[in-house]
């Protein structure tokens, strides 16, 4: 009976499969004598054939019946009972059960690292479950030692070219770019791109999503010259292929002018963000948060030109909206608001506006306290900045006390 499930299995017939497995793992259970061995094979076959029917909760029954079942009889680190968990490692990694994944890819690794070694292919698909797991809890730490392993052993089997060892130098490469180490992200980058433009489409989506990483850690290091000359081409793809006014192209847009202003180019910038916010405008209405975004990145602009009157009013439609909308002081998005408006007027010598400004975000900072000493001090400055343009002197020495206050997070409000 269990060959003839299997043969179902094979030609996805799924349903008959499973109701030929139910039917003799109850035979085996009801029989007399050592059965044990036959309920486990059977038991851990069914919970394939749930799990290919997509019964999630019924395949890790039995998956874990199993797997239990041949550590009793067969021992932990028994290589039958090692080469049952990667289908319940996969099952956990789709249920989001990161953690329980993370232990059997963990436990696989060790055994087929002790017994095969590095290069053996079940020890590198190990090490390549270990990663994916790893990087999903975001322990990229860890998954960047594991990556780092795999790939030299990839490149040392496969070759500096193949498929597989190309993927992985693409998932080190994330995970270093989420660690910052971008110059140690940018290379991998590069030769993973290289790698794809011989072998696929110009267009193909993982080409370009590896373009737009490239180009992130190409920012990163301020390195803006490349950065500039690969996101125009991205950029001519994209609106080639979307269209100039797709989300995809106006994003990218986004970081062409996002490049420019690092490159101290403010009007070229401010030209793209005009035109990007008259676009998002007309698509998604001034008050859709890719708008208010827009809006932001052009103030931001204006203020480098000392346009303060233009750059005030963005400012302030934006801060307007977020308010009808009952944001709180303390959310990112409010508190960029506030901060990017205290700089404008700041900037415009509007003390008194500049600083009610600054009192909501010093508030809204030691309310959060969710970017730390750091931001409550930069705050600090802000008014002292206030207090010497209204020419209180006093307050200036009061404010430079609290800066060097080891206790500045616990400082209260009661000046001005």
């Amino acid at each position: 009976m269990t060959e003839l499930a299997h043969s179902h299995y094979l030609l996805g017939e799924i349903d008959e499969a499973i109701a030929l497995q139910i039917e003799a793992l109850d035979g085996y259970r009801r029989l007399d004598g050592d059965n044990a061995m036959k309920i486990m094979e059977t038991s851990f076959d069914l919970a394939c054939s749930y799990h290919e029917a997509a019964k999630l909760e019924d395949a890790r029954l039995h998956y874990e019946e199993a797997i239990s079942m041949s550590r009793s009889l067969l021992g932990d680190q028994d290589e039958k009972t090692i080469n049952k968990l990667a289908p319940l490692m996969a099952l956990y990694t789709e249920i989001d059960e990161y953690q329980l994944a993370k232990n059997l890819a963990y436990e696989s690794l060790w055994f087929m690292e002790k017994i095969h070694g590095d290069d053996y292919s079940l020890t590198q698909e190990a090490r390549r479950s270990v990663t994916i797991v790893t990087t999903s809890l975001e322990k990229w730490r860890d998954a960047e030692g594991q990556a780092k392993k795999l790939l030299a052993s990839l490149e040392r089997t496969h070759g500096m070219d193949h498929a597989d060892t190309i993927d992985m130098a693409n998932r080190l490469a994330e995970c270093l770019k989420e660690q910052k180490k971008y110059t140690a992200a940018e290379p991998l980058y590069s030769r993973v791109l290289q790698h794809k433009r011989t072998h696929l489409a110009p267009d193909d989506d993982t080409t370009l999503e590896v373009m737009a990483s490239l180009i992130f850690a190409l920012r990163e290091r301020s390195r803006f010259s490349k950065a500039a000359t690969l996101n125009q081409e991205l950029l001519d793809i994209h609106t080639r292929t979307l269209g100039p006014t797709h989300a995809t192209t106006i994003a990218t847009t986004a970081i062409k002018a996002n490049i420019l202003y690092a490159q101290e180019r403010y009007p070229e910038a401010a030209a793209l963000e005009l035109d990007i916010l008259t676009t998002q405008t007309a698509i998604l209405g001034p008050s859709d948060p890719d708008t208010l975004e827009a809006k932001e990145n052009l103030a931001h602009t204006y203020l480098k030109q000392e346009k303060y009157d233009d750059a005030a009013i963005l400012a302030e439609d934006v801060l307007r909206v977020r308010e009808e909308e009952g944001a709180e002081d303390m959310d990112e998005d409010m508190l960029s608001a506030i901060e990017i408006l205290k700089d404008i007027y700041i900037a415009a010598q509007r003390w008194d506006e500049a600083r009610k400004m600054v009192d909501r975000e010093l508030i809204a900072r030691q309310i959060g306290k969710e970017e730390g000493d750091a931001a409550v001090i930069a705050a600090l400055e802000s008014l002292k900045i206030v207090a010497k343009g209204e020419g209180d002197e006093g307050e200036v020495r009061e404010v430079e006390e609290m800066v060097s206050s080891p206790l500045v997070m616990g400082w209260g409000l009661g000046m001005g």
